[in-house]
């Protein structure tokens, strides 16, 4: 009751000294009273920037950070109001403008006060970026600003190493180049992230889903199966390092899903040759298949084909000629081995 009370009468006191242009900030273990906004020293017209912002006059208050700037070159001071300036933009949605803001403060103070701060910010300009909102260039024309929005945050990786920032700075490029199917890029994305932080927290989310990123990458039969390849022995080394978030994200039904497109593209193989009638070449593929995939989802189609074709009359054949149309990536009629995985 007595602290209570205590606090009121402080409360009481200091309440007709508490405007809006008033500003404590507590330093050396006592709350102390900011010069109010006024003209003619540093701390005055830092504090005008700061209620600019606070009163949502956002241009006007860039045009004091700027008079600041241009009067007081080398006051301290300046990291905070280029800080303020910077968050002046932001609120506007000018986010070139707000990034020009905070690269310049972390230039003229890269381990200052707002450091951290503006990084965070830089984070935001970053992600507005890779959203689609666009930057000027030529003072006119509005242009995709995503490259630089990469950039903003392999900046922001390299300005703080080792940091949880850059932690999270390195999986927004991942996950942006996932958002934009671009898979390929998210692999290596993750598998960097790996490199740097291969003790981290996130490192588990990172490693499934680089994983998961090259079996997004895998376009189908009819295409190169490298990307199916690199998910299924990614898929096997993420169970073996993390059982029980393996059990969690159903892993086996996954590698078991790889299998299954695996066997397709040598099912479609069968079929490539059918058409072009070279049942010796179809009739080995399916004997493949077989061996390697008995347990996949072609495994009866390819039975029922050999069958098909052991049953049928011999006849003499040549050895299947090279067909003009067969595909690029189409394989040969020899067996090929089984991979080591």
């Amino acid at each position: 009751m007595r602290y209570l009370l205590s606090g009121i009468l402080l409360a009481l006191v200091c309440a007709p000294l508490l405007s809006e242009d008033v500003e404590l900030i507590y330093r050396d273990g006592v709350w102390v009273q900011l010069p109010p906004p006024a003209e003619g020293t540093p701390e005055g017209e830092s504090a005008i920037v700061r209620r600019d912002l606070k009163q949502q006059n956002f241009a006007l208050a860039v045009e004091h950070a700027n008079r600041f700037l241009s009067r007081y070159g080398g006051s301290p001071l300046r990291e905070e109001v280029m800080f303020q300036a910077g968050n002046a933009e932001l609120a506007q949605k000018r986010y070139w403008q707000a990034y020009q803001w905070y690269e310049r403060q972390l230039k003229d103070f890269p381990g200052g006060n707002y450091s951290d701060q503006a990084m965070a910010k830089e984070m935001e300009v970053a992600g507005a970026f890779l959203a689609g909102a666009k930057r000027p260039t030529l003072g006119v024309f509005m242009v995709s600003a995503q490259d630089e929005g990469l950039d903003i945050l392999h900046k922001i990786a390299e300005r703080a190493p080792n940091s949880d920032r850059a932690e999270l700075a390195l999986l927004a490029v991942a996950e942006y180049y996932v958002k934009d199917h671009r898979y390929e890029q998210a692999a290596e994305a993750y598998d960097a992230f790996l490199r740097l932080f291969p003790k981290s927290p996130r490192a588990p989310q990172a490693e499934y889903a680089a994983a998961d990123s090259y079996l997004r990458d895998y376009r189908g039969a009819s295409f190169d199966e490298t990307p199916l390849i690199e998910a299924q022995q990614r898929f096997k080394a993420f169970a073996e390092h993390y059982p029980a978030a393996s059990r969690q994200h159903d892993v086996d039904a996954v590698l078991g899903r790889i299998l299954d497109l695996r066997a397709a593209r040598l099912y479609q193989t069968t079929q490539f040759y059918l058409k072009l009638d070279h049942p010796t070449a179809a009739a080995e593929y399916c004997r493949i298949l077989l061996r390697e995939y008995p347990d996949s989802a072609y495994a009866s189609s390819a039975q029922r084909t050999l069958d098909r074709l052991e049953n049928r009359p011999a006849l003499p054949v040549s050895p299947a000629p090279a067909p003009a149309n067969v595909p690029a990536n189409a394989p040969s009629t020899q067996p090929y081995a089984k991979e080591k995985l």
